[in-house]
């Protein structure tokens, strides 16, 4: 890491370019980026009938991440956001 917050990225251009890392707005540094692996479930109701919660958009890959899997071999990492909850 390069100790600096201020990340952006990536963009919805870069994702669509297939380019799934953050960048650093202050020295330039890119990194992985890891996204929930319910995303796609995200916003649709549950079996309780409750609408789940669209998790925020991409983070910095990192092992503090709960339930962090890195994939080197594909675009970005996973975790899990806590979306369906945590029982």
């Amino acid at each position: 890491m390069c100790n600096h917050e201020s990340f952006s990225g990536p963009t919805p251009a870069m994702i669509e370019d297939g380019d799934w890392r953050a960048v650093c707005n202050d020295c330039f540094t890119t990194f992985r980026v890891a996204l929930c692996d319910y995303r796609k479930t995200h916003g649709q109701p549950n079996a309780y009938g409750q609408r789940l919660p669209f998790a925020s958009g991409p983070v910095i890959s990192s092992n503090s991440l709960p339930f962090f899997q890195p994939r080197p071999d594909e675009d970005f990492d996973t975790y899990y956001c806590g979306c369906r909850g945590w029982d």
